[in-house]
């Protein structure tokens, strides 16, 4: 049992080392700044990426089904429900703040189609696998694209 203590020791002395070694939020915050990217947690499955521009004015969005890691994010062959994607749509870009008349685009290629609403102030594109049968679960991801100065850097 004497021998016991010093092992005993040195494991919780490095797993102390690992805690230590481990960044917080706030930390982060103070060496590099505020993050250029956040991804939020909709609901259980459907994470909203946000990328930023100068000011932190929202330039980027992604809405899609949450990875479980993002070092394996590949796409995921489980689409979102087009009501899901409509209702977020009206929060995150209601309407009213979509400027001008849009330049409608849809490509389709076997189940993949792509559907582009290019307003004069935003873009907004809608991936859906258009084989999958008998429900509205048809959207893969959604991305907006700010055109501002803040974005595009003009």
């Amino acid at each position: 049992m004497v021998h016991m203590r010093p092992f005993a020791m040195i494991i919780f002395g490095l797993a102390g080392v690992a805690f230590a070694v481990a960044q917080d939020p706030g930390d982060l915050l103070k060496k590099y700044g505020p993050p250029d990217v956040e991804r939020y947690r909709v609901n259980s499955d459907i994470a909203v990426t946000v990328a930023y521009g100068a000011g932190r004015t929202p330039c980027e969005l992604l809405v899609q089904r949450r990875p479980s890691s993002i070092l394996r994010s590949g796409t995921t062959t489980n689409p979102i429900s087009s009501t899901v994607v409509d209702n977020l749509l009206s929060d995150l870009v209601p309407e009213s703040t979509r400027h001008g008349t849009p330049k409608i685009m849809d490509e389709r290629m076997g189940c993949a189609a792509q559907y582009t609403a290019d307003y004069d102030n935003v873009r907004i594109t809608r991936q859906t696998n258009e084989c999958t049968s008998g429900s509205d679960e048809k959207v893969i991801s959604v991305a907006v694209e700010w055109k501002t100065a803040q974005c595009t850097g003009d």
